[in-house]
């Protein structure tokens, strides 16, 4: 939702938080619904917090006197990121994957080696008696 006319850019941020967490809660009341928003012109940072609890806070920093609460605060809700997405998702990632093949329906096999080609210095393969009586390597085919 864009700000309407005279309504601080946070508080349509904080709208359209408001809107995600209550999908979130709706969803799965178990799960944690807590929500992080962030504006900024470079200069002035505002931070958003939805608890998982339904509250919120708002901190605003400016940039030349606060920097490092800037970047601490950035890497908190990275690092919280990070920490929910090992907890709902890298769990989820022992289902198993399908397969290209299973994918695309195509057959895929791996062409085994005969033991009549080896590889030369180049790694091009070449028949060994062919390369006796004539000197030849077989050029790789072409689709």
């Amino acid at each position: 939702m864009k700000p309407k006319a005279g309504q601080p850019k946070d508080w349509a941020l904080l709208l359209n938080m408001a809107r995600i967490h209550s999908a979130r809660k709706f969803a799965d009341p178990d799960a944690d619904a807590a929500i992080y928003g962030i504006i900024t012109d470079g200069l002035e940072w505002i931070f958003i917090h939805i608890s998982n609890s339904s509250r919120y806070t708002v901190k605003i920093f400016d940039w030349s006197d606060h920097r490092d609460q800037i970047i601490a605060q950035v890497q908190d809700i990275i690092d919280k990121a990070v920490n929910l997405y090992k907890k709902r998702v890298v769990p989820r990632s022992s289902l198993r994957i399908p397969t290209i093949q299973q994918i695309s329906g195509w057959r895929i096999e791996e062409i085994p080696a005969t033991s009549n080609y080896f590889a030369d210095s180049n790694d091009r393969a070449s028949d060994k008696s062919s390369e006796d009586a004539f000197d030849i390597f077989h050029q790789p085919l072409s689709w």
